[in-house]
Formats: C-alpha cells, structure tokens, sequence
C-alpha cells in the first residue's frame, strides 16, 4: 500500500478497521467463495482419545462376540470412516485387532480398561498443573501414588499444591507433596470436603497425609439397604419405589458410584442397567475405599 489516495491525498484508515476490519472482511469472501466455517466435530476429536468415547460405545453395540464386521458400520460414509479411524487407534492401544478380512475383534475389556486409561491420564495432568505451579516437569522417577503404597503409609512433607480430577467442581481431587523421604507424592480424595483439613494452610507448608480408615459412604448405606430388600440387585427404578422422596439427581449419584465400583469389579451390571451386588459388598467396598485424609501440621 503507498499510503495515498488515487487523487493524492493521504490514504488514512481508521484504527478499528486495521484491528478488526481486515480480519471481518477477509471472513466474509471466504465465507462467500468457501461456504460457513465448519466447527471442529467432536466425533473427530475422540477418534485419539485414550478414554471410552461415545464411538467406542457405538462400535461396542454394533459388535456380536466382541467382533465387528465392516459389514455393521454405517453407511454413511462420514460414520464409518470415523469408526474404522477408531480402530484402527485402538489397535495402536493393543485394544483391538483385525481379526480376518473385514472383521475386527475387540478387546472383552474395551470399556473397562479405556476408563481406566482414562483416568490414569486425568491424574498424569492435574499431577503435572500441580508441578508446574513451581516449573517443575512430572519427574517419573520420583513420582508415587498413596493409594497404590501400603495401606499404614504415611507421607509428610511440603505442600506443593492440590488440583481438581475431572470437569465437575465438587468432584475428586488431587494433592501433591513433596515428601521428606525424597519422593513426589499425589494422593486422591473423594471431594474439596475433604481437604478440609488443609483449610488455610498455604502452599509450602508441612503437612501429612495418610490414607483414611475405611468407612461406608452415605451413599454405599443407601445402595446396600435397598439391594438387601431386592435380591441383592439396585436399580434406578428399585431406588424410586423405596425412596420415592429422593431427587433424580441423587438417584444418578448412586449410579455412576456403582458403574465406578463395577469397573473396579465389585459389582456387575444387567443390560436393563440392573447392578448386581455381592453378598460381602459393604465389606469390599471399605477394603477398595482407599481414599487419603490429608491433615496439616504446624
């Protein structure tokens, strides 16, 4: 651009249009030559998630024996393509094979072991946002687990800090300390309730950690009292005809209690979404709780 009119006189943009109008312009003859601006699909995106994902779910309802015939994908074009992209990432996980030509056989455990996965993967970020809060790396070598340490460990040292697991405010958490011993420690609590005991107490300062005498939850108490009048089986629907005061949404919280406890292999699960409970469950419950009590010292 010279900067001058074609009659000679200087050329003067006005500033929002050099900040903002360009940009608005160049938008609109796109949109025109190219057609709208398509928004990245979400589908797309869990084609590489190391989770279960809702194509995991379709291609586990369209399997027969835990194989799926190219055959049974949509034929959408878009889907499939989708799906087979899936698989072939699976694969990639040891969580899927081609079993012959055009079948695919996928692992008996998909959904249990891409959850855990998952999680596993959810607990590595928020270990290293706790990290980086001191720009640190995530220090593998150094790095232990409390649940995974025997169940008298205790842990102290200095605060690094604690961070959320997952999308939901009032779910679990994750506290990192750097412990005397000269190890990383994480360990997960149930919910910010319980780092209560941490209240006030800034990062740095020396704390213990410990992992908590195992308790029924609220929650298990409700589960097994209304599965001991049924059989030993919980369902929403049993729910509602014994606690017909209770909201949906408390009702949801029992479920997903008992699809994480179904992963960790102490409960199972109908089609109809039934759960099945063992005759020990409170008992096994406390033995997997394994959650930590973190305390501060002075």
């Amino acid at each position: 651009m010279r900067g001058v009119r074609a009659d000679g006189r200087d050329l003067v943009i006005p500033r929002e249009y050099v900040s903002h109008g360009f940009r608005e312009r160049a938008e609109g003859l796109a949109t025109e030559l190219l057609g709208p601006r398509l928004e990245p699909d979400r589908a797309d995106r869990a084609v590489n998630q190391e989770r279960f994902t809702e194509l995991d779910r379709d291609l586990v309802a369209r399997a027969r024996s835990n194989e799926i015939a190219m055959s049974a994908l949509p034929d959408d074009g878009v889907g499939a393509a989708r799906l087979v992209r899936r698989l072939n990432r699976l694969e990639e996980l040891g969580l899927a094979e081609a079993a012959r030509s055009g079948v695919w056989r996928l692992d008996a455990a998909l959904e249990d072991k891409l959850t855990r996965l998952g999680d596993r993967r959810t607990r590595e970020r928020a270990t290293a946002r706790i990290l980086a809060q001191e720009q640190r790396g995530l220090e593998p070598d150094r790095r232990r687990e409390l649940e995974a340490a025997h169940s008298s460990q205790r842990v102290t040292g200095r605060l690094v800090g604690f961070e959320r697991l997952g999308d939901e405010a009032r779910g679990p958490q994750l506290i990192g300390v750097e412990g005397i011993d000269g190890r990383f420690w994480t360990a997960r609590v149930a919910g910010p309730e319980d780092l209560r005991g941490l209240a006030g107490v800034e990062r740095g300062a020396i704390v213990e950690i410990e992992r908590a005498a195992p308790r029924l939850k609220a929650s298990d108490r409700t589960i097994w009292e209304i599965a001991q009048e049924n059989d030993l089986t919980y369902s929403a629907s049993l729910h509602r005809q014994a606690r017909p005061t209770d909201r949906e949404n408390y009702i949801e919280m029992h479920q997903r209690r008992l699809e994480a406890l179904r992963r960790e292999g102490i409960v199972s699960r109908e089609r109809d979404g039934t759960f099945l409970l063992p005759e020990d469950y409170p008992a096994q419950v406390m033995l997997r709780e394994g959650r930590a009590d973190a305390k501060a010292q002075g």
